[in-house]
């Protein structure tokens, strides 16, 4: 019974594992600093992460201006964990930061 449990343990972080951005290739870095890195990032899935991605891309095409709610729900659909990342992303933007900063994907 213990065994069970723990194959079924090891078996979840496994799969965890391997569908995280980062066992893709791809290095997913939204801000130089790791604790806003990672509150930008929260639990997303590597599905939300490609299109937080398709969002900052947009709004880097716009000129860096913050994209309008309609232009977020196009690109985000029914995705609202996309949402409150790119709220989270843009708050670290308008940081006041001297040596860290956010990045747009292509600047990766």
């Amino acid at each position: 019974m213990v065994i069970a449990a723990a194959v079924v343990v090891l078996g979840a972080l496994a799969w965890e594992k391997v569908n995280k951005p980062e066992a893709e290739g791809t290095a997913v870095l939204y801000d130089t600093d790791p604790g806003n890195d990672a509150y930008i990032k929260g639990e997303l899935t590597a599905e939300h992460l490609r299109i937080l991605d398709r969002v900052l891309l947009e709004e880097k095409r716009q000129g860096g201006l913050r994209l309008s709610g309609a232009d977020l729900k196009e690109i985000a659909g029914s995705h609202p964990e996309v949402l409150e990342a790119y709220v989270r992303w843009r708050y670290c933007r308008d940081m006041m930061r001297s040596h860290q900063r956010t990045v747009y994907p292509d600047e990766r």
